[in-house]
């Protein structure tokens, strides 16, 4: 549905306006991410005993004791999100808010980037990549009041379902008139009166604009995926990769989101720290792994090579792709993918392999090797291959 996506860039003027466009989702992907948002649930179970990432809620109260139950009782194989919380929670009205999803299922991240591929054509690659979090219960109004996100990073809400939910926005002299310019505000009957309401469907998306005053509303339980598109100032995606620059940036200068080349918005942030060639060199590689990771700012979870089977034969996992950078005028270089990154002193014949699997070839080990010696040793060869098959750049075939 790549169509809806055009359509939404149109009708949000670029991503600047608030905006709802129904059906993006076919039924089929709602399915399948209700049911990898379970295996997350799973995965974010067996890593993470202090609930760290997690939120949840019981009558609109925080409840910590909430998390560590959903942590300590994830849901079985063959339990759904919601037959999992009702067994949990019984009758009771609670919320659950887990962020990062990229970090616990890389086949989640995977369909998630497939989707959102036609939208990333249209406006380009966030400078610190998209993630995901998700809601899910029947909490009624968000819990945390009326609110708008951190700068910089745009909201993408997409309603799985499978009841509705009721988005409210607030025109910012409506809102800064009744709350006085508060960050966050308890919802009232008089901000309620002069809020936009949109009821969102089942495979729905809203686009929220960072600045944007909101709440939802989700009586019965249903489940959201947000997408955050992460496009801070200048300022701010230094400090993300160096905590120790304090330049002052009172513009507050932003970068446009990315297209296929990189180098104009190094160039532009390369502008605010001058000499520093350290960090000028982070810079560079955290936009190419983004740009390798099909704009997921997380780096795919390293699997186990238990799996690994040499007599297969493996193509490129998409949407994503191998990015091979050649140090000037040496042998060396740099390649990523999945958004990690790892250097080699030769590269030999590398971009010939990088290119065949971009492409879309399948390709042997043996024939891998074919390629690639005598410029390289088979074990490297041999290292490389299994590389890319436990950060899930290359997929086996059958």
């Amino acid at each position: 549905m790549s169509q809806n996506w055009s359509k939404l860039y149109s009708q949000t003027k670029g991503l600047k306006e608030a905006q709802h466009i129904q059906a993006v989702l076919n039924p089929e992907e709602i399915n399948k991410l209700l049911s990898l948002l379970v295996e997350v649930w799973q995965e974010f179970a067996s890593h993470n005993n202090s609930g760290k990432g997690l939120k949840a809620y019981i009558d609109q109260e925080l409840r910590n004791d909430a998390a560590q139950n959903l942590v300590e009782n994830p849901p079985s194989n063959s339990e759904t999100l919601e037959q999992w919380t009702k067994r949990i929670f019984k009758d009771q009205k609670f919320g659950a808010v887990i962020n990062e999803l990229e970090a616990y299922s890389n086949s989640l991240s995977k369909l998630l980037a497939s989707i959102i591929q036609p939208l990333l054509q249209d406006a380009g690659m966030p400078a610190l990549g998209v993630s995901w979090l998700s809601f899910m219960g029947n909490y009624g109004y968000t819990p945390f009041g009326v609110h708008r996100e951190s700068e910089g990073e745009d909201g993408f809400l997409f309603h799985l379902g499978p009841e509705t939910k009721t988005f409210y926005i607030w025109k910012i002299e409506d809102y800064n008139r009744i709350t006085g310019g508060s960050e966050v505000s308890p919802l009232n009957d008089e901000l309620l009166a002069v809020g936009e309401g949109f009821e969102l469907e089942p495979g729905d998306v809203f686009f929220i604009p960072y600045d944007t005053y909101h709440i939802a509303y989700t009586g019965e339980f249903s489940a959201s995926i947000v997408m955050d598109f992460i496009n801070p100032p200048v300022s701010r995606f230094i400090v993300e990769l160096d905590t120790n620059f304090m330049k002052s940036d009172p513009k507050q200068t932003y970068l446009e989101p990315l297209k296929e080349d990189v180098s104009e918005a190094f160039n532009h942030i390369s502008d605010q720290i001058k000499q520093d060639y350290v960090l000028k060199e982070k810079i560079y590689h955290k936009l190419r792994k983004i740009q390798s990771n099909a704009g997921v700012g997380k780096a795919s979870v390293q699997k186990s090579v238990q799996d690994f089977d040499l007599t297969k034969k493996y193509v490129l996992v998409k949407p994503f792709k191998m990015i091979l950078i050649q140090d000037d005028e040496k042998e060396s270089g740099r390649i990523y993918a999945r958004g990690h990154s790892q250097s080699y002193s030769e590269l030999g014949n590398l971009e010939q392999v990088f290119k065949l699997w971009n492409e879309g070839s399948a390709l042997s080990l043996e024939e891998v090797k074919e390629i690639m010696i005598p410029s390289w040793p088979e074990m490297d060869v041999m290292g490389l291959f299994m590389y890319l098959f436990i950060i899930e750049s290359i997929e086996s075939v059958a």
